[in-house]
This record gives C-alpha cells, structure tokens and sequence, in this order.
C-alpha cells in the first residue's frame, strides 16, 4: 500500500476518476437522468468542490507543512476549512466529482465519487489518521472528538432565554 499511497497520490485517483466517468459515461450511458439543463448546477457544484480544496492547500502550504499523504504530519491544522472537516481536500474532491457526474448527467457516471470515496477512506485516511494519532497523540484525538472526519456542522449562534 506505501508504493501505491506515493505513486498514485490523491490529486491522481481524483484525476482518474474524472477520466473514467467521461470515458463511461460516452461508451456506455447507462440511464441518463434526465435532470435537464445540468451544465450551470454541475460546473456550480465542481467550484463548490475546489472552494474546498484551493484554500485547504494553500493552508498547507502557508504554514510550510506536508501534504503528501505517504509522508509523516510536520503539523496538526484545524484552523479554515479544517475546523469543519478532517478531510477538506478528500471532501472537496468528492463534491468536485459529483458536479462532474452531473454535468455528464448519467447513472454511471456516479460511480466516479463512490470509488473515489472507497479508494481515499481505504488507502489514504485510514493510513493517514493513524500517523496523526502516533505523531500528535491526544490534541488529534480531542481535534477528532470534536471535527469529523468528512463534515461537522456547526452549532447554531442562538440564545436560549
């Protein structure tokens, strides 16, 4: 799994899975959805995706840490998109695949985020997690107990009376 973890990084399963939603979804589209005028609502939904992943790197590399998944955590950030979310980048790949699939507006082409769930969640976050939890010990456990791993909503701002 480490051989594969460095030469197929996840910007490489992403890009996989975009090519073979198209490829799929030409040579064999399974029951198009019907979903109308799809191009606005997908290209919304894949900005939406890279709305997680742009900032989410430049985080990284803002803070001069490693965002290689195979290589050890330098260090813990919870701050931006990471106080809502272990995993903006996964997270916003995901999304960038499902407006993809919309755009191609086949049944098939969903299948595109479902492997790259499977894949990421298997290969990377599994990995991932247990290298944060040996490296920075209770404060990932309490940052865990606290943001999950995909999508943690925040509380509502309101006062009881």
């Amino acid at each position: 799994m480490a051989s594969f973890r460095r030469s197929f990084p996840p910007p490489l399963v992403f890009l996989s899975c975009i090519v073979s939603m198209f490829v799929l979804s030409t040579i064999w589209p399974i029951q198009e959805l019907g979903l109308g005028s799809t191009r606005f609502m997908g290209l919304l939904v894949v900005v939406a995706g890279l709305t997680l992943n742009v900032p989410s790197a430049r985080r990284f590399a803002a803070r001069g840490t490693n965002i290689i998944p195979a290589n050890d955590p330098e260090l813990l950030v919870t701050d931006g998109w990471f106080r809502w979310s272990r995993n903006p980048m996964y997270l916003g790949f995901t999304v960038s695949l499902v407006g993809a699939a919309i755009l191609r507006n086949t049944l098939v082409a969903f299948l595109g985020p479902v492997v790259f769930v499977l894949v990421i969640r298997t290969v990377f976050i599994a990995f991932e997690e247990q290298r944060m939890e040996a490296v920075f010990g209770d404060r990932y456990t309490e940052y865990c107990s606290s943001v999950r791993r995909w999508l943690t909503i925040p509380p509502a701002n309101r006062s009881d009376p």
